[in-house]
């Protein structure tokens, strides 16, 4: 699935591609430290008064990070506006409340103090994140907009290929001529940009399975309320890989 995502972004790598980092934080001091960081990784960057402002900035085609204080004490409201940022982005929420961090991670992509010691790490991941789910989202797009220029016929053909029926089958479900579906088949290959069956079907496929992936976590999402934290991952930066768990135990 993979290798079919980075060749229809360009064959760009997801983990070398970069995105926008929004900064929506408490004092000069901490906004300076996830700038450095930010520029350190050959992102562009962008402040944000208050939280509400960074929805306005962070792009909601592209991949964007977006960098947050968080309190409760200020306003219930900032956790649903953080949930709805998290829907399109990467969302680090930064609470001084330490024990108000199960709650963040739980709306947020990850949530971690103010004094975080390794910001550019925590960066590097969730920029990845961002990349590959702006990908994905600029994928699905581009091949529903493919898919919707196709004609009632070309339709058919579309579906019937992807289903792996050959030329003499099809023709014969629909009652044309053979040299007819071979005609469709070459549009539907040329609206879809692909030059065979077999990477229509592949393309599809991937198409259809990160499509029901995003409905299946949106409705549990729903289900849950997104209220508690995930038991699968219980801390933080620890729920992307246990490398990188290793990596900030050991100092790196």
């Amino acid at each position: 699935m993979q290798a079919t995502v980075q060749k229809l972004t360009g064959g760009v790598p997801l983990e070398s591609r970069r995105a926008r980092v929004v900064l929506a934080l408490d004092g000069q001091a901490v906004e300076s430290t996830w700038r450095r960081a930010a520029e350190a990784l050959g992102a562009s960057c962008a402040s944000a008064r208050i939280l509400d402002e960074a929805v306005g900035i962070s792009d909601p085609v592209g991949a964007a990070v977006v960098v947050a204080t968080v309190d409760l004490a200020r306003s219930v409201h900032e956790a649903a506006r953080v949930a709805e940022l998290a829907t399109l982005h990467t969302v680090v929420a930064l609470c001084a409340e330490p024990t108000h961090l199960p709650l963040w991670r739980a709306v947020a992509w990850d949530a971690t103090a103010p004094s975080e010691e390794h910001p550019q790490l925590v960066l590097e991941l969730a920029l990845q994140q961002a990349a590959d789910r702006a990908a994905r989202r600029g994928m699905l797009a581009d091949f529903e907009l493919r898919r919707q220029s196709l004609t009632a016929e070309e339709s058919q053909v579309f579906e019937s290929v992807c289903d792996g029926r050959l030329n003499k089958q099809i023709a014969s479900e629909l009652g044309v001529s053979v040299r007819t579906i071979e005609q469709r088949r070459r549009r539907v290959f040329e609206k879809m940009a692909v030059d065979s069956a077999v990477p229509l079907a592949a393309l599809t496929a991937t198409v259809r399975t990160i499509a029901e992936q995003t409905r299946r976590r949106r409705r549990d999402d729903g289900a849950a309320g997104r209220s508690v934290p995930s038991p699968s991952f219980p801390h933080g930066l620890m729920r992307v890989t246990p490398t990188i768990g290793a990596a900030l135990a050991l100092g790196r």
